[in-house]
């Protein structure tokens, strides 16, 4: 037998917690043998913590046949052990009955329409936890984006910047980034947050699992992530410090006299008293901020040497020192960009009925270069060339500005545009203007671009019309 507690006061009670069930009390009286003893009971009054989780389950904007959705219950409880526990599942609104509950922590349900339906978990003693789970299988209403926001929205300026995006819908939610002005698109992703290093205007598209989309523009002002360039780097010119007497020394154009000597250059002057005071006078012809007069070395000073720094000729060369220390390691610099170029085709200068490969009645061909590796789904996200109805060429240029100034027929170390001309003519124009001009960086990083372009002069050199 265990001893809980013992006490002498009289009618002092014990409590017993839930789960405790059953507590053992002995009572001894003033008078030997006379002792009494009962056994108390604990309550359980605290249901079940019940969460649920649903088996995957299409979503659609329009009316779709009976679907069957699994239903995983988790429950805990404070007394009760898992293996005693009941579940029940019914249609929001209705109370369960004895027969509804089994020991099955897994239902089963068929519907077809939106419905909420309510999960009951009961105990031992009868305490009945619930929850409500909400299923959608028809949504036609596109999700709510309630703002969008940066990490970095302080006056200054980053290397890079995260949006943030905040939405709200009853199913799960997909999102896409983009900035037409560089050809940029992310894709469909799951995250809410995408971190830029590009100014511009930044679309964001949420999607939820029916389909609906909804979409929100944010300016992104403050991301400067170019290095500065150096254009030329030239000695600082210094003004010569004007000439000082500083601890005994006498600099620049100083004339000097020791005991009626006058000194030159480094000569070394045997003083002539050890014992009493020298007379050591210097002049200056003049120069701002020295002045005349006349200094006595104490006797401690056996001979000294004074310079008087008339400028002389020109030194020879020194000796090379020795090389420095190697210097420390710098940080590790940030991970490069790959750009990537798409081709696809359409039947108009929009993009319309775009596709992968050239059809009969295809007359547009689209380009897009950025940091997608796939190719993006938004017709809007390539620039568009007739190719089809005449006697086309194509003709590519490269260039240092966006609006192709200065442009070259090979790319050079500055070269971060590249521009796509179809015509009819067949010689190259020199207007900048024919082209349509895409930002692609460093052309070694767009994976198979020049090969991609030789493929595609190849296509419209079959395709085009006699």
């Amino acid at each position: 037998m265990e001893t809980i507690k013992t006490t002498t006061i009289e009618k002092e009670y014990h409590l017993v917690t839930a789960g405790e069930n059953k507590t053992l009390l002995r009572y001894r009286g003033t008078e030997p043998g006379k002792d009494a003893e009962a056994v108390i009971e604990g309550t359980d009054s605290l249901p079940p913590e019940v969460t649920v989780s649903l088996s995957d389950y299409p979503v659609s904007r329009e009316e779709i046949e009976e679907t069957s959705i699994t239903a995983n219950i988790t429950a805990a409880d404070n007394y009760t052990p898992l293996t005693k526990l009941s579940y029940a599942m019914l249609p929001s609104g209705q109370e369960p009955e004895e027969k509804d509950f089994n020991k099955s922590s897994k239902k089963v349900i068929q519907t077809k329409e939106n419905e909420t339906w309510t999960v009951f978990v009961k105990d031992e003693v009868g305490n009945i936890g619930t929850t409500d789970v909400e299923i959608i299988l028809v949504d036609q209403k596109a999700p709510v984006i309630e703002s969008l926001t940066l990490s970095n929205q302080e006056d200054g300026w980053y290397q890079e910047n995260k949006i943030i995006v905040t939405a709200s819908d009853k199913t799960a939610m997909k999102y896409c980034y983009l900035c037409e002005e560089y050809s940029m698109e992310s894709g469909w992703v799951d995250a809410s947050e995408y971190e830029i290093n590009q100014n511009g205007t930044w679309k964001v598209k949420v999607k939820d699992a029916a389909g609906n989309e909804s979409e929100k523009e944010i300016v992104v002002t403050n991301v400067d992530a170019t290095p500065p360039v150096i254009l030329s780097v030239e000695p600082k010119k210094q003004k010569l410090e004007e000439s000082a007497v500083n601890n005994g020394t006498l600099e620049d154009r100083v004339s000097v006299t020791v005991n009626g000597a006058t000194v030159k250059d480094t000569d070394s002057v045997g003083l002539a008293s050890t014992t009493g005071s020298n007379s050591v006078s210097y002049t200056t012809t003049p120069i701002s901020g020295i002045t005349s007069g006349t200094n006595t070395l104490g006797s401690s000073l056996g001979s000294t040497s004074i310079n008087s720094a008339v400028k002389g000729e020109k030194g020879e060369k020194g000796e090379k020192g020795a090389a420095g220390a190697t210097g420390t390691a710098g940080a590790n610099g940030k991970d490069g960009t790959s750009y990537y170029m798409h081709v696809k085709y359409a039947e108009n200068a929009t993009g319309a009925n775009m596709s992968d490969a050239p059809t009969d009645s295809s007359k547009y061909i689209g380009v897009y270069t950025g940091t997608s590796s796939y190719a993006p789904s938004s017709a809007s996200s390539y620039r568009w060339s007739q190719y089809k109805g005449s006697s086309s060429q194509l003709y590519i240029r490269y260039s240092d500005h966006p609006d192709g100034s200065n442009m070259t027929e090979l790319p050079t170390e500055t070269s971060t545009y590249i521009g796509i001309c179809s015509t009819t003519e067949t010689a190259a124009p020199n207007d900048s203007s024919y082209y349509t001009w895409s930002i692609y960086k460093d052309l070694s990083a767009i994976t198979g671009l020049q090969e991609q372009i030789d493929n595609l002069q190849e296509q419209i050199n079959k395709l085009k019309t006699p």
